[in-house]
């Protein structure tokens, strides 16, 4: 499985935002979401998508 590219008008994936008073702690996030590795049992398990979706109901399944 491959993973998909951010839209081409986005470049992250994410955007972490956070008050100064956490900036200790947004470096710490940053740091650990760059470097979190997904377990190998994990990989190229497929991913439900529709149960992932808070907003997904019967209309939006294929």
């Amino acid at each position: 499985m491959v993973a998909q590219q951010p839209d081409a008008g986005f470049r992250y994936w994410a955007f972490i935002s956070y008050s100064h008073q956490d900036k200790s702690w947004g470096r710490w996030l940053h740091r650990a979401l760059e470097t979190y590795r997904v377990p190998q049992r994990l990989v190229g398990m497929p991913i439900d998508r529709y149960r992932l979706d808070p907003q997904c109901d019967a209309r939006c399944r294929p």
